[in-house]
């Protein structure tokens, strides 16, 4: 790409234009990244600055991590992190089990596969080890499991998601009760900063107001401008909320594209309150909402025939239990065979990787992989 245009580079008055940006600039002329070049004085400096700080630049490098993902691994992230539900996993490091030993370690380091952390809810856990094992993830996934954390495990964890590189990807999955503490205040700021978690686990402890709790923590996310696109909200007592709230929670505005909803009762009024503001969502302007909902009580309340008619509006009901299987994407092996491996991991712990600075790679997003209703697990989900 970088010949074809050539000969129309050296006549622009971007002649001066480092290889190394040049096919971004090329390559999506007349958007806003050619626009704002136009308008810096030390462009250079300004698109970098566009696409680490601005929303519209930190959305557009995202998709360009997910693409390259999808691309190494078949499947994208949020498929490959949901997916971790319904397959037995390996991968999984307790930390009481294991202490992050030097299985857990070598895992991380080598595994192109999604790697599972169990962090304890106390205390310090990361250390040098681990962190730099963590900045050696580039184009990977790794999972975060944590209950009712402290302060001193909050700033484990936040120091955990900035060791990874940004072209690596995270899953959390996490308490109500650490989502809405003051320990958390951070949080989002980090999750904002360094756009790489793409799936959001929330487990409540199914009391009414915990609801209203986790759709204003989502909001305040969404406001920071993060690029979290999948939630899993359990036990969060969401059907329950006002009109107002779920119209906030399901908005375009907060970026939500995937949301599973489990709920251990739910009645009509509250099925059609969230069918209601979904198909609202769908029917607007903006990405379309993938609605999954599980109740233990879900055929009492709406028949089969009910529940096929609204799968045409986004929504999708499952049994308790009931798994969901990720159709993998077949590999183009002529875009893959012949480029490099490497993790793209940084030299120094906690900074970002040198993958960072990786501009020649094809900008193209592409759809999620579609997905498919499969058997029952033998656990109840709780």
């Amino acid at each position: 790409m970088r010949g074809e245009y050539r000969s129309a580079q050296l006549k622009s008055r971007f002649w001066e234009v480092p290889d190394d940006i040049a096919p971004l600039i090329l390559k999506h002329a007349g958007n806003g990244v050619f626009k704002l070049a136009l308008t810096c004085k030390y462009w250079n400096l300004g698109v970098r600055e566009f696409l680490k700080e601005e929303p519209e630049g930190k959305k557009f490098l995202s998709e360009k991590y997910q693409a390259q993902f999808r691309t190494k691994h078949g499947i994208s992230v949020v498929n490959s992190a949901r997916a971790l539900q319904s397959t037995s996993f390996e991968k999984f490091f307790d930390f009481d089990d294991s202490y992050f030993g030097k299985e857990c370690i070598e895992q991380l380091k080598i595994s192109k596969d999604p790697v599972y952390l169990v962090t304890p809810s106390d205390g310090h856990w990361l250390n040098d080890t681990l962190k730099s094992a963590l900045a050696s993830r580039g184009c990977k996934l790794t999972v975060f499991e944590i209950g009712e954390a402290d302060e001193a495990c909050m700033e484990s964890l936040i120091s955990a998601l900035k060791a990874i590189p940004s072209n690596g990807f995270v899953a959390l999955s996490i308490s109500n009760q650490t989502l809405s503490s003051l320990d958390a205040a951070k949080f989002p700021d980090t999750i904002s900063s360094h756009p790489i978690v793409a799936h959001i686990e929330c487990n409540g402890d199914n009391a009414l107001a915990t609801g209203g709790e986790v759709v204003e923590w989502i909001n305040h996310l969404s406001s920071k401008n993060a690029n979290v696109v999948s939630f899993a909200l359990n036990n969060c007592r969401i059907d329950e909320q006002n009109r107002e709230d779920l119209s906030t929670l399901l908005s375009a505005k907060t970026g939500i594209v995937e949301l599973e909803i489990f709920e251990r009762e739910t009645s009509e009024e509250n099925v059609k309150n969230l069918a209601d503001v979904t198909t609202a969502r769908n029917k607007s302007a903006g990405p379309k909402l993938s609605l999954h909902f599980s109740a233990n009580n879900l055929d009492s309340v709406i028949d089969s025939r009910a529940q096929s008619a609204l799968s045409n509006n986004g929504i999708s009901f499952r049994a308790p239990g009931q798994l969901w299987a990720f159709q993998d994407e077949i590999r183009d092996e002529d875009t893959t065979h012949n480029k490099s491996e490497h993790d793209d991991s940084s030299s120094a712990v906690g900074e970002p990787s040198s993958g960072d600075d990786d501009w020649e790679n094809e900008f193209e997003p592409t759809n999620d992989d579609s997905d498919v209703i499969v058997g029952s697990s033998s656990d109840d989900e709780v």
